[in-house]
């Protein structure tokens, strides 16, 4: 039996939902499935995925471009009460954008039927506008991220990545070596290495074993 969430755990994750007839559909047909630490969450073998809207109810998601060269660039991550609209841009588009959404951690995510969901845009505007406001987030992430990449330095780059992170994840302590950063930026080990020390010598962060700690 699939698991689902009552109307007032519904409204402790999601407050802006305040409508009783809203949070009765999603009850009634929204169900919850969990998945480990790097799942491919919206790729063509993820049936749930495909076939609904994800609304995340805890962990952390990270969306990722795979560039030409086979590298991955990030994106943005999804969080608690977030919406992951990788798989429903892919359907609505027709077409495969080399957008990777994987679990970074266990994840908890509410599937919402996309005939459920269509139904309820019709029927809410609040779940209407949370969608809009979700890709109005998704679009500030990406043009603060192409500014970064266009004409940031480096250390302009790492310094994004990790205040992002840390306002994202709402921790100091975020669990990254060099390699992984590296990667994420799409740039090599030896020039971020470089850079967080010459950050950790200014008193910007510590670092220890595949960790950064932000001061």
């Amino acid at each position: 039996m699939r698991q689902s969430l009552s109307k007032n755990e519904l409204s402790l994750v999601f407050p802006e939902f305040k409508n009783s007839a809203l949070l009765q559909e999603i009850s009634e047909y929204a169900f919850i499935k969990r998945y480990p630490a790097g799942s491919q969450l919206a790729d063509d073998t993820n049936e749930e995925a495909s076939l609904s809207l994800s609304l995340c109810l805890s962990g952390i998601i990270k969306v990722q471009r795979k560039l030409p060269n086979k590298k991955y660039l990030f994106l943005y991550n999804v969080t608690k009460a977030e919406w992951c609209n990788v798989s429903f841009l892919n359907s609505v588009s027709k077409k495969n954008h080399n957008i990777l959404a994987t679990a970074d951690t266990e994840v908890s995510i509410l599937h919402v039927p996309n005939h459920v969901a269509e139904r309820l845009m019709l029927k809410f505007p609040e779940w209407r506008n949370y969608f809009f406001q979700s890709i109005s987030k998704m679009y500030e992430n990406l043009l603060e991220l192409i500014d970064k990449q266009s004409v940031g330095s480096l250390e302009d780059k790492i310094k994004h990545y990790l205040e992002y992170q840390k306002n994202s994840l709402k921790t100091a302590y975020l669990n990254i070596s060099h390699q992984s950063l590296a990667n994420e930026l799409n740039v090599a080990r030896e020039s971020v290495s470089r850079k967080l020390k010459q950050l950790e010598a200014c008193g910007y962060l510590r670092l220890s074993r595949s960790k950064i700690i932000l001061e």
